[in-house]
């Protein structure tokens, strides 16, 4: 034994919160359904920068869940595609230039698992990185 206490929280986002977990859980259904952090904070009368660090922690959690769970996949085929999108704001100084950039994504076509994404732009390098990432994903032999 450790004769080491710790909460059961630890490496969640509940983790020291002064918040009721069922607040925050709310708030990511509400903004996996799509409400944005601002109205969600509006709606629950909390502070934007709270739900806007939920959110960071929880991406980085459901992140690590993902390399921990997704690996040494037997897939035997894997469709790989890149669409262009155009991310975040406008640049002020140069309106007329916007944030282009490329998602990159991997999926398994029979079980309809994403296996991985990037956002980058369109060159040879960026094909080569993504595609190392998803064989990294992948049972050895596939």
């Amino acid at each position: 034994m450790c004769k080491t206490y710790f909460m059961g929280t630890q490496g969640t986002i509940f983790y020291c919160s002064k918040v009721p977990p069922d607040t925050i859980i709310l708030a990511m259904k509400a903004m996996a359904e799509g409400v944005g952090i601002r109205s969600t904070a509006r709606i629950l009368e909390l502070d934007v920068n709270t739900v806007q660090e939920w959110l960071s922690k929880g991406s980085e959690h459901m992140e690590a869940i993902s390399h921990y769970m997704i690996y040494d996949l037997h897939i035997p085929q894997v469709q790989v595609d890149e669409m262009w999108a155009i991310l975040g704001k406008r640049d002020e100084l140069a309106p007329q230039k916007r944030n282009n950039r490329w998602v990159w994504s991997a999926i398994d076509p029979q079980s309809k698992l994403l296996l991985d994404f990037l956002i980058a732009d369109r060159s040879l390098e960026s094909a080569q990185v993504f595609i190392h990432r998803v064989s990294q994903l992948l049972a050895r032999g596939c």
